[in-house]
């Protein structure tokens, strides 16, 4: 029979260890879940603020077109952008 290489001793931990480490991963756990849920809200606060600005910009270029025609219309400026291509 060759000879073989001892097994390594087991570690037994004690009950009072497993219980610590359980509650310290337990405790990790719920803090990181707690830390997902707060990214979460702020994540979606920051879409809706991104969103608000997205509508304020449209309405400020839509306004900003506005004032660009009413401005070409009194100083009697042809505005190119709105004129009709010619008929042949």
């Amino acid at each position: 029979m060759p000879w073989s290489k001892p097994a390594p001793p087991t570690r037994t931990r004690s009950p009072k260890l497993n219980g610590a480490r359980s509650q310290k991963q337990q405790q990790d756990l719920a803090r990181f879940r707690a830390e997902r849920a707060d990214k979460r809200e702020l994540s979606q606060q920051l879409t809706r603020v991104v969103h608000v600005l997205e509508v304020e910009n449209h309405r400020l270029k839509e306004a900003n077109a506005d004032l660009e025609q009413q401005l070409a219309a009194r100083t009697g400026v042809p505005d190119l952008a709105s004129r009709r291509p010619a008929r042949p």
